[in-house]
């Protein structure tokens, strides 16, 4: 991970959180709290022994102090650093120390650790210096303006509804998303000198004796929010894969029903990989591609991607001409363009139950290929949606009640079920 400033193609390198880590951990040992509970800790384990040539009160002072004031300092002042290791472990970003997957079109948080001494606190004394010595105090305003703006926004005390706020907020961002070049210039060994002095501070802890290096919050707003607009974090090369979502059918395996009613459909289960990508399915006559099938079901999950099953209606190849001939699987996807599964997939010849009707003094129809239930009505539907029974088998209905014409046909059984076939009925 590399960051730089603006148009200046100063390119530096981010440390790795093992080093920031590092630093926590060394910094358990040098900071101040647990300096003191060390100090107050030795105190107490000299004590306890020199304690003994003494009265009996100065033992019970020295078991006081050391099972409750000791305790109670650490409970006062505990010690966060294995609490910040851990935040660094989540949310700091490591070359292959972790695995983070980014959906498309989404996007993650990673922290990115800019070495202090060395660059952040220079830096930010340079546009210090810069905004102190401008003539003009327009862009320090209106940068602590915008500072102080976000900040209350965070604290949810502003009311976006109003127009101003709404102004403000617009400002603030095109401000903060000028593209001009940085208003300070690249480090240099003059620049870190110049501004080697800017980057001690005296604290009132230590009463102003010592001086010690500036953090981040001892900057103005302004000026943070200033080298905030220039900088720009890079990831690249070897530490961003793009993962494979493309799809991927390593089997094909498709059965015709039999017998093929109206209902019927030829299912195809499909194994492979991101099977959940699929939309739609064809079934292409190898020989002859202008004989086809367009599915019209699909099953897949998001939870198992390597199993799918796609499901064709079974009328239409019912009706080709060339059910012997192998049939190949076509699939596709919501982007790019299908992709014929080579696998090849042979049908047995269904067998097609079809109704035949005759006409005299009444019209019999006689059902082949198909063992019809027991007490099972027939029904004959014109163009019209009219419906003209033939009663239980043999069906038969008066010739002046069923005019000539093409019908569909419909088979009611005892136990409710409907049955329908592919082909439509003739009647002379």
């Amino acid at each position: 991970m590399d960051f730089w400033f603006g148009d200046t193609l100063q390119y530096y390198a981010s440390h790795d959180k093992k080093i920031a880590r590092g630093v926590a951990e060394k910094g358990q040992i040098v900071d101040l709290r647990n300096g003191a509970v060390r100090i107050l800790e030795g105190i107490g384990s000299v004590a306890g022994p020199i304690t003994n040539v003494f009265s009996n009160d100065a033992k019970l002072a020295s078991s006081i102090y050391n099972s409750s004031f000791v305790p109670a300092v650490k409970s006062v002042f505990p010690d966060l650093t294995v609490q910040q290791v851990a935040k660094l472990d989540d949310m700091g970003f490591s070359a292959g120390g972790s695995t983070m997957v980014i959906a498309k079109n989404g996007a993650i948080s990673l922290v990115a650790f800019i070495p202090s001494d060395s660059f952040l606190v220079p830096k930010l004394s340079q546009y210090e210096a810069h905004l102190e010595g401008s003539s003009s105090d327009s862009m320090k305003d209106q940068l602590s303006k915008c500072a102080q703006f976000t900040r209350d926004l965070r604290m949810n005390s502003v009311d976006m509804t109003q127009s101003s706020n709404q102004a403000t907020a617009s400002s603030c961002d095109a401000l903060e998303a000028d593209a001009r070049a940085p208003v300070v210039g690249r480090l240099s060994a003059d620049s870190l000198s110049a501004a080697k002095g800017r980057s001690k501070t005296r604290r009132m802890r230590t009463m102003g004796l010592v001086s010690s290096s500036k953090n981040l919050g001892d900057f103005d707003p302004a000026v943070v929010l200033l080298l905030q607009r220039d900088l720009h974090i890079m990831i690249s090369g070897s530490h961003i894969q793009q993962l494979s979502t493309q799809l991927a059918v390593t089997s094909v395996s498709c059965s015709m029903p039999d017998p093929l009613l109206s209902s019927s459909s030829v299912t195809c289960s499909l194994g492979g990989s991101n099977l959940n990508l699929l939309t739609t399915g064809r079934l292409i006559d190898k020989l002859d591609s202008t004989v086809f099938v367009d599915s019209n079901g699909l099953q897949t999950s998001k939870d198992d991607p390597t199993h799918a099953q796609v499901t064709f209606p079974g009328c239409p190849l019912a009706n080709a001409k060339k059910l012997s001939d192998t049939y190949l699987v076509e699939l596709s996807v919501s982007t790019g363009a299908p992709r014929l599964n080579p696998s090849e997939q042979s049908f047995k010849t269904p067998t097609v139950p079809s109704l035949t009707c005759t006409r005299g003094a009444n019209v019999q129809c006689t059902l082949t290929d198909f063992n019809l239930p027991t007490g099972a009505t027939l029904s004959l539907i014109d163009k019209d949606g009219k419906s003209h029974s033939l009663g239980a088998g043999p069906f038969t209905a008066p010739a002046a009640e069923i005019p000539k014409g093409s019908y569909s046909a419909s088979i009611h059984t005892s136990d409710d079920k409907t049955i329908q076939f592919c082909s439509p009925v003739a009647v002379p």
